[in-house]
């Protein structure tokens, strides 16, 4: 049963063709995560995530809002975008919901997405999200008069406070005053998430890691203002207030390449290999350019049917042949975790 599971895990992730992209714009209480298509000749941002800490949130505040992009792959201008959300508390098992929707099995896109393999295991079956527009649900009796009342935004912050079954997305009130505001901030967010995800795995021979991270900052925050004229002139008055970036970068060799193990039980063998990397956070708010560092030890794990009845001294099953060290295909502890140094602003931390 075992060996079953992680044959149909490791064939999921071989037909896996979303992910998501390592880049969070954030406002205030609410992140916004990309989720690309891999599968066309660049990577396509077909949705992005809106969601809020849950220590923000009070009663029965929707918690997330996703919103899908439709777009004809030619002119910025002409993408559409639809949303919903769903009718839960619960910021985990929304997560859930959008990894098996778009059947996100890579380790780095949950840590990207900000959830884990056991987090979304939690609730087996996640919910659908539900037609949202407006701050409220499509279904919410309120739904159609707070849409054509000209205080709108006063009224879902007076009913979020309450606990209402809303939500008080940021961008969506600073774009409110624009016919093509919201349209235009999506779709700057999917510019600049899709060009962090074509760019290379950082490559620091010969270079600066900060050198090379800075120029990666500034080119994503020139395509984000940027796209944002082109959509929307006048959006850039709606800022998003930060743009993070995490690259992540080997600093030692595999330690013991397949040495670890292996561990078996009946079924399967494991064999797990560790290697030390370096985390560089990226920043922007405005013109302010922030690079933080940590280093962390993450580890990559395969697995191998167990030769049923075999004596003591025959290798349990055939040790995987290596495969090439990606830093971006690692079981590591999600990018958002404390211990990037120095503090910076820019990027949510206290200055000390």
């Amino acid at each position: 049963m075992c060996l079953a599971l992680i044959t149909a895990h490791q064939a999921a992730k071989a037909q896996s063709q979303f992910h998501v992209a390592p880049i969070n714009f954030s406002q205030g209480a609410w992140q916004y995560r990309a989720i690309y298509d891999s599968s066309q000749q660049a990577p396509a941002v077909v949705a992005i995530l809106a969601i809020a800490q849950q220590s923000s949130t009070v009663g029965d505040n929707l918690v997330a809002v996703i919103y899908f992009r439709n777009s004809d792959g030619h002119n910025l201008a002409n993408d559409t975008w639809t949303s919903k959300s769903w009718d839960s508390t619960d910021p985990k098992e929304v997560l859930a919901s959008v990894v098996s929707s778009y059947n996100l099995v890579f380790d780095d896109d949950l840590a990207n997405l900000g959830t884990s393999v056991d987090d979304v295991a939690r609730f087996g079956v996640p919910p659908d999200p539900e037609d949202y527009e407006n701050g409220l649900l499509g279904g919410d009796p309120l739904a159609l008069a707070v849409a054509t009342d000209p205080n709108h935004d006063d009224i879902i912050d007076l009913l979020t406070l309450a606990g209402y079954k809303a939500a008080d997305v940021p961008f969506e009130k600073l774009a409110s005053s624009l016919a093509c505001g919201s349209k235009a901030v999506l779709t700057a967010m999917a510019a600049t998430a899709e060009q962090v995800a074509a760019m290379p795995v950082f490559d620091t021979s010969g270079a600066d890691p900060s050198v090379t991270a800075n120029s990666r900052a500034m080119a994503l925050s020139q395509t984000y203002s940027g796209t944002l004229s082109t959509v929307c002139p006048g959006a850039p008055s709606l800022p998003i207030g930060h743009i993070k970036e995490v690259i992540r970068l080997p600093i030692s060799p595999w330690f013991d390449p397949f040495t670890h193990g292996p561990v078996c039980n009946g079924s399967f063998c494991t064999w797990s290999r560790e290697v030390r990397v370096r985390k560089i956070r990226v920043c922007v708010s405005g013109t302010t350019v922030c690079i933080q560092t940590k280093d962390v030890t993450c580890g990559d794990t395969v697995a191998c049917p167990q030769t049923p009845g075999a004596p003591p001294a025959q290798p349990p099953c055939v040790v995987p042949p290596a495969v090439p060290l990606n830093p971006v295909r690692l079981s590591c502890e999600p990018d958002n975790t404390p211990g990037y140094q120095p503090p910076c602003a820019a990027c949510g931390d206290a200055v000390q």
